[in-house]
């Protein structure tokens, strides 16, 4: 049985970061060489701000945290739904004076 992953997010910072990350959400990776997402749609996009429709199967919590690192100047937030249940709104940022991880905010995952 399979874990489907929905996650409907938005990236906010600079313009450069922004353009780059959309062209590129497609193509991200983890380490070990699995794409981060294998559905990706970007919804809208405007300077400073890109809204992406995306999908993965198992690791979609590890996916977010992994989107950060990436993009590590911005602000990515947004809805996850497993399966059908919808988990709450997740922000992920950095945790000023903590080490240069990336960690979910109040999601409850």
């Amino acid at each position: 049985m399979s874990c489907w992953w929905d996650i409907d997010f938005s990236a906010i910072g600079a313009e450069p970061i922004v353009l780059e990350l959309r062209e590129k959400i497609s193509d991200l990776e983890f380490e070990d060489g699995a794409r981060l997402f294998h559905h990706v749609e970007v919804v809208k996009s405007a300077p400073g701000l890109v809204l992406v429709h995306a999908s993965r199967n198992y690791r979609g919590e590890a996916a977010i945290c992994e989107l950060k690192r990436t993009v590590p100047r911005s602000h990515v937030s947004g809805l996850i739904m497993v399966g059908c249940r919808l988990r709450p709104v997740y922000s992920v940022r950095r945790t000023p004076g903590r080490d240069d991880t990336a960690e979910p905010g109040d999601s409850g995952f």
